[in-house]
């Protein structure tokens, strides 16, 4: 099993993955946080705290900005 610094190190990498998977959408939509925030009903403050890997997303959430950009969810377990 992890150890709590493992987990720790392995969550923040998942964050910062979602943050850069999410800043590739909003530029190829030409989309604006404001937009977003008007869209899912976050705050302007929690959307650049998810930008900048701050904030932890529930996997429904993720689920939700994959499809406010047509993309499919994919989940993987690796080592």
């Amino acid at each position: 099993m992890f150890s709590k610094n493992k987990r720790l190190t392995n969550l923040r990498q998942v964050r910062q993955d979602i943050s850069q998977l999410l800043q590739k959408e909003i530029q190829q939509h030409n989309t604006s946080i404001r937009e977003l925030s008007k869209i899912t009903g976050w705050s302007e403050l929690y959307w650049q705290a998810v930008l900048e890997a701050r904030a932890n997303l529930s996997i429904s959430d993720v689920n939700y900005l994959a499809s406010l950009f047509e993309c499919r969810l994919k989940i993987d377990m690796c080592d």
